[in-house]
């Protein structure tokens, strides 16, 4: 599995791709993105949506999973990956394990072949998540599911500091919300 390069991720400039994300008028008309996750999910896959954010006045993107469930696992949510597609290996590897049985980690420190930063996941609160995972909350809506479980994976900077570290280089705590009741 390719591991996401630093340089591809957080810390790194972020190259800003349009005025925002349209997909709340196009579930609302009913339109293309709905079925497009219906689509991906009957095909047995996840659908990965990626929309910009700000977190302090800093624009980021949130990247947010859409049919884990499917396969037993949380809905996933990260900030500052600008790219869908390690995100995207890193879902099809633990969704590979979870059909063959094996013990999948989405919570506490993430193995090391994930990434090539430390990584963490801890579950979030739905009351911490309303104002970036609105598309999950809206497609489980509309589908009749019950509230999702969803856990936050967030990333060290450089010396494997997390950003509730006070220490924490601010170039990766600035792109990074953290949707956590208590900062440990």
């Amino acid at each position: 599995m390719q591991q996401y390069k630093p340089d591809a991720m957080l810390g790194a400039e972020i190259m800003l791709k349009g005025e925002g994300s349209t997909w709340h008028g196009e579930m609302m008309g009913r339109t293309s993105l709905l079925a497009q996750i219906d689509d991906e999910i009957e095909l047995g896959r996840v659908k990965l949506y990626r929309k910009m954010v700000f977190i302090a006045s800093r624009q980021t993107y949130c990247t947010q999973s859409v049919g884990m469930f499917r396969f037993g696992l949380p809905e996933i949510v990260l900030f500052g990956i600008d790219s869908d597609s390690v995100v995207s290996q890193v879902l099809d590897h633990l969704i590979a394990e979870s059909i063959g049985g094996r013990k999948v980690v989405v919570e506490g420190v993430l193995p090391v072949g994930y990434f090539s930063r430390n990584a963490y996941g801890f579950e979030v609160q739905p009351h911490c998540t309303e104002n970036y995972c609105d598309l999950i909350y809206t497609y489980y809506q509309l589908r009749g599911l019950e509230c999702p479980r969803i856990v936050q994976w967030v990333f060290a900077d450089n010396e494997g500091r997390f950003p509730w570290n006070p220490a924490a280089d601010p170039a990766v705590t600035s792109i990074q919300a953290l949707l956590m009741n208590n900062v440990s």
